[in-house]
């Protein structure tokens, strides 16, 4: 069963985000005895058209059904937040101290969205339809109380506390009709950071920390998004807020005088009540209890929470100097795993992708008037799910770079910039290889080179595009995007330098 969709839609938007902070901070005569208070707020504003022209066809056995969707959207989402806090350290001896802190917050986030069809009597977008309709309002606010003791030496930098957080999530639907969801959430928040400094050159740093993530108000707006109306999505008034505890690990180690350096890091993050996305494929045509219908061969998804999900990130990079080509040479190498939950049906189905990558990179130390790079990096990626085997991949890419700098007669200067990038594995019917050009030659100017024109040529091959591969828990994609090929471009570029004597 196969089926088919012509789909044109566009949208217009505008919109602005303002936010601000004011900070007041004063220090007592006893030294370590500081208070402080900070206040932010924010405003934002967004306001969407879009119309949408799609025919759809569905086909079944020995027959076809065709639909025809011919509507404009209009949507206007508002919101600000303000939050405040309010800290206090006290000393406790001479390398100790004691935190205390108390934090507000609240936030209002609007969506107005209203779905009109056309009307072929009147001519116009009058039709309203109150599936793809929806007026709602997500308040969220917070208060959190804490204590912490930090611990400071020479050598020594430890800190720990633990906060209580008391946090209210009010959603109130106004149309098409009346509802209204309200979540208390109270939690522990504990916190740890651990420095040790080997010597001047050399330490590790330890930090943990938990958190909670409300869901946004998109993800909690029950209206239908139709814009693929094969792949149908809403929201969730339902959803629970995330909890979070982040952990990372770093270690570096740095000799001046033979220049080299070593860095590593080691990142764990672990989610309680992810946010994740549930799919139903419907088999036969359907109409679900929130009313939806779904025609065979469609598709709805929207979010619910799982129990968890996770995700671990690591890079090592170590570096030297290479003398005789006055030279850097570093090599990095990253490890990283995503776990990521869905569902699809009645099916839970968990997703591990990892990517495993090798780089090297030589970047020249002769002078300030001449200058080059060279990098390459190849990175493999695995994708093993336990229920849905048949999205099992492994694929390759390849990412190389260059770059060459030059200045002569001291102010005439030439720049080339090269990149390459290759995948293997990833679809035939995508274009899977290009090249990337930017050059650009210039004269400075003035007497202490602050000012320069310039001239540049942006993608000199034409060969610009953009190559990404989703990986969900029920499907994935590769999609290929053109976006702004060669282009050129004259500038005059003033530094302006003023320094203190």
């Amino acid at each position: 069963m196969n089926n088919f969709i012509s789909n044109s839609n566009n949208a217009e938007n505008n919109g602005y985000n303002l936010s601000n902070e004011l900070l007041i901070r004063h220090k007592f005569d006893l030294p370590g005895r500081t208070i402080s208070l900070s206040v932010n707020t924010g405003i934002n504003r967004k306001n969407t058209e879009k119309n949408i022209l799609s025919m759809n066809e569905y086909f079944e056995t020995g027959q076809s059904s065709l639909d025809t969707i011919n509507q404009q959207t209009k949507q206007l989402t508002t919101g600000y937040n303000i939050s405040s806090n309010l800290v206090y350290t006290e000393p406790v001896g001479e390398e100790a101290q004691v935190q205390a802190s108390f934090n507000v917050n609240l936030s209002r986030n609007k969506s107005d969205k209203k779905t009109n069809s056309f009307n072929l009597i009147s001519q116009n977008y009058d039709d309203i339809d109150s599936l793809l309709s929806n007026e709602y309002q997500n308040d969220y606010s917070t208060m959190r109380g804490g204590l912490s003791y930090r611990y400071r030496t020479d050598e020594l930098n430890i800190s720990a506390g633990v906060s209580y957080q008391h946090s209210l999530l009010d959603g109130n639907q106004f149309f098409p009709t009346k509802h209204q969801t309200g979540k208390l959430y109270k939690a522990l928040l504990p916190n740890a950071r651990v420095t040790y400094r080997f010597s001047e050159s050399s330490n590790i740093r330890f930090n943990y920390f938990a958190n909670t993530n409300p869901p946004s108000i998109s993800q909690l707006q029950n209206t239908v998004d139709n814009t693929n109306s094969i792949f149908l999505s809403t929201g969730n008034p339902e959803l629970k807020e995330e909890f979070s505890h982040r952990i990372s690990l770093r270690y570096l180690n740095t000799n001046l005088q033979s220049g080299s350096s070593f860095f590593a890091m080691l990142f764990f993050n672990y989610i309680k009540n992810d946010v994740g996305n549930i799919t139903i494929n419907a088999s036969k045509d359907t109409l679900l209890p929130s009313g939806v219908f779904l025609q065979k061969g469609s598709q709805l998804t929207y979010p619910i929470n799982f129990n968890y999900s996770y995700s671990i990130r690591s890079f090592i990079n170590a570096g030297f100097p290479v003398n005789f080509i006055k030279s850097n040479i570093n090599f990095n190498t990253s490890l990283n795993l995503n776990l990521t939950p869905g569902q699809v049906n009645e099916i839970i189905n968990y997703s591990k992708s990892y990517s495993i990558g090798q780089g090297i990179m030589v970047s020249s130390n002769i002078g300030e008037d001449l200058d080059f790079r060279l990098s390459y990096t190849p990175t493999f990626y695995i994708t093993r799910n336990d229920k849905q085997i048949d999205l099992n991949k492994e694929y390759f890419v390849h990412n190389a770079s260059a770059g060459f700098y030059f200045l002569f007669f001291n102010k005439v200067f030439i720049r080339s910039d090269f990149a390459y990038y290759f995948n293997q594995g990833i679809s035939l019917d995508l274009k899977r290889e290009y090249f990337l050009v930017n050059s650009s030659i210039g004269i400075k100017l003035f007497e202490n080179n602050s000012g320069e024109i310039r001239f540049d040529t942006f993608d000199m091959l034409d060969q610009n595009r953009s190559l990404n591969r989703t990986i969900t828990e029920s499907y994935i994609e590769d999609r290929t995007t053109i976006v702004l090929q060669r282009y050129f471009m004259l500038s005059f570029v003033y530094n302006l330098r003023v320094f203190g004597g």
